[in-house]
């Protein structure tokens, strides 16, 4: 946690944080999650983007499938921002962060309400980087798991 408390001084040295802001920072939350597989397999990786900001178009039946024969492939633009993306020599990763509150520990449930969003941003970024995404994971703060969704 002494690393982590450095970098919030560094970035409020650096007027990237304010002092709200880094008070507000859970150092146990971030160190657990630097030590839990996904997080190890991040500082690992020669490859890394953060916040990454995407616009892609998808035919109107792919994001309204329930109603495709009514909709047809009219483009829709879909924007999103890619909270992490990473490649550890095993293939492209994305990793979306939630701070949801998970109710009886229902991780992998919680992780499913959010398979939609993330298998179209997965979708969309394998097009524009040319290469497939391997692996979709949501990481919870609360209670500091991980599910892997594909």
């Amino acid at each position: 946690e002494g690393i982590i408390r450095d970098t919030i001084a560094v970035l409020q040295e650096k007027s990237m944080l304010s002092a709200e802001q880094a008070s507000a920072v859970d150092t146990a939350q971030v160190a657990a999650f630097f030590a839990s597989e996904i997080g190890q397999r991040l500082l690992a990786a020669g490859w890394v983007r953060r916040e990454t900001p995407f616009s892609c178009t998808f035919p109107a039946s792919r994001i309204y499938h329930r109603e495709a024969g009514a909709v047809g492939d009219e483009p829709i633009l879909i924007q999103g921002i890619v909270d992490c993306m990473f490649d550890d020599g095993n293939g492209l990763v994305l990793l979306d962060y939630k701070t949801d509150k998970i109710y009886m520990k229902q991780w992998s449930a919680a992780a499913e309400r959010h398979r939609f969003q993330l298998s179209l941003y997965a979708e969309a970024i394998s097009r524009i980087l040319d290469r497939p995404v391997m692996a979709c994971y949501v990481f919870f703060f609360d209670g500091g798991q991980a599910v892997q969704l594909f």
